[in-house]
């Protein structure tokens, strides 16, 4: 009897062993299926972080490049600008600094031009020695008033409570616009063909 009490406890014993590793098997086996599953999903996870980050550095190798491109857009225009300005500082002192000649002949245009009879004239101190000559060269010549020293260029018609102010460099200013267009034109036309 206790033979066979052996033999069916190691019945049920090899029975309960053998459902153990069954139910082992099935545990490791469902164990593989979720780590499986865990590892097809976080490397789902990390491939889209991947495509996340080089969007990422995309759009902000982008933004560095615009902003490059704006930082030298600016300093283009900056210099551009500064270039201008002593294009027109230079047409300035070239104005003020013209030979008598040419003084005397944009005296006598502007004059015959603007001089209407009964007008008077001031001319600026350092021209003096040209009135005489501007003045003969008229048709009609307007009354010479005494030199304006605060005039750095040009001359004054008046006439009672009128004035007008001529000079070169005046005239440069009023068309300033205009010249500052044609002088960026002019000068960036060429370097962008280049």
């Amino acid at each position: 009897m206790t033979k066979r009490l052996d033999n069916v406890r190691e019945h049920v014993l090899s029975r309960a062993r053998a459902a153990a590793d069954d139910i082992i098997a099935a545990a490791e086996a469902e164990c593989a299926a979720i780590r499986a599953e865990a590892n097809g999903r976080l490397a789902a996870l990390e491939a889209d972080r991947a495509r996340e980050r080089d969007q990422e550095k995309a759009l902000i190798r982008q933004r560095s490049q615009s902003l490059g491109a704006m930082e030298r857009r600016r300093l283009d225009l900056e210099a551009r600008q500064r270039l201008v300005e002593r294009v027109l500082e230079a047409a300035r002192e070239r104005l003020v600094n013209i030979s008598d000649e040419e003084r005397q002949a944009w005296y006598i245009r502007e004059l015959t031009r603007h001089a209407k009879p009964g007008w008077q004239i001031r001319f600026r101190p350092t021209d003096a020695h040209l009135a005489e000559a501007v003045l003969a060269a008229l048709p009609e010549a307007p009354e010479r008033l005494p030199d304006d020293p605060e005039l750095q260029d040009g001359f004054v018609l008046s006439r009672d409570r009128i004035e007008e102010r001529h000079s070169l460099t005046g005239r440069l200013d009023e068309e300033r616009e205009r010249w500052v267009e044609e002088i960026g034109r002019r000068l960036f036309a060429e370097r962008e063909e280049a």
